[in-house]
């Protein structure tokens, strides 16, 4: 889901822009086949996800084996994780746990058994599993494009000269903005800015977010640091239409990368008063929580508000 590392490793010359190649071929791929899917075309979607499971480790296995070097933004490098190939690859990488295994839920998705030839043929265990390997794939490939990219040497300088003011700017907005919630998402729908993340925010519930038509994808709201007695969700609906709504999803709550909370949900069907989701925390500090859909109702997901009880 959301990946938040200091990167510390980097692939050199030649073997990085193969790692590069491989990971753009990937994410064609992965972008290919939520084309397919949201357009109705689910038996050829689910094919091409599997080809970007496929090409995703095909990546991670050829950075696993080429060398990396302590990057010179990064933060000093930690010593190298145990465990094969790969996985000790993200592991290097800052991938929490969560990461690696949504990877490997993706690789074992791949693998198990042949998929349907015909669209009428996809059952609900076929959204399933294209859903656990567009998951997995994005979470590699989106660790790996922080890896693999690395200016080019004549903007190095430039670039470390405009970090550390970057640097100073930031810790002074921190000092004005500490505590102010913001929200991001794996997606949204359409390119405008009237169903961006922001809109859970916004204290109006007839804004939403909502994610792309028949896409499953999460929501990272990021607090600050504040103790948080009860999480309250209000439901989509995108009025006037009635057609996007969450149903099943998960709620994950964070201090640092220490994950702190882990609960499942589901709303209630799908209408012109949408539900509120109310979540007993109690929890002392919550950094950020995240918002998982693993289902959605009519053809998308949507989200009104994000609101809590301190």
């Amino acid at each position: 889901m959301s990946i938040e590392t200091g990167v510390n490793i980097t692939v050199e010359g030649l073997n990085r822009e193969r790692v590069h190649d491989q990971v753009v071929l990937a994410r064609q791929k992965l972008r290919s086949a939520a084309v397919l899917w949201s357009n109705g075309q689910s038996a050829d979607g689910l094919r091409l996800v599997r080809e970007c499971v496929d090409e995703t480790l095909r990546a991670l296995e050829l950075a696993a084996s080429v060398r990396v070097v302590p990057s010179a933004l990064g933060r000093q490098a930690a010593p190298p994780a145990k465990g094969p190939g790969w996985e000790a690859f993200l592991a290097d990488a800052g991938a929490r746990p969560a990461d690696i295994t949504r990877v490997r839920a993706a690789e074992a998705r791949a693998l198990s058994g042949p998929l349907p030839a015909f669209n009428r043929q996809v059952e609900p265990a076929h959204q399933v599993a294209f859903r656990s390997m567009m998951l997995g794939a994005e979470t590699a490939l989106v660790l790996m494009a922080r890896v693999i990219a690395r200016p080019r040497p004549r903007l190095r300088r430039a670039i470390a000269i405009g970090a550390c003011v970057a640097a100073l700017l930031f810790v002074g907005g921190l000092l004005v903005a500490r505590g102010r919630p913001a929200a991001r998402a794996s997606a949204k729908y359409g390119y405008d800015d009237k169903f961006a993340p922001r809109r859970v925010l916004d204290g109006d519930p007839l804004t939403e977010w909502l994610l792309p038509t028949q896409e499953t994808g999460w929501l990272e709201v990021s607090l600050g640091g504040r103790p948080i007695k009860a999480l309250k969700l209000l439901n989509g609906r995108n009025t006037p239409h009635y057609d996007r709504a969450i149903f099943d999803l998960r709620i994950e709550c964070y201090v640092g990368e220490r994950q702190v909370h882990s609960s499942k949900h589901r709303f209630g069907v799908l209408g012109p008063n949408p539900d509120w989701l109310r979540v007993a925390l109690d929890l002392p500090r919550v950094d950020r929580i995240l918002v998982i859909v693993d289902s959605f109702q009519k053809v998308g997901a949507g989200l009104a508000e994000v609101a809590w009880e301190s």
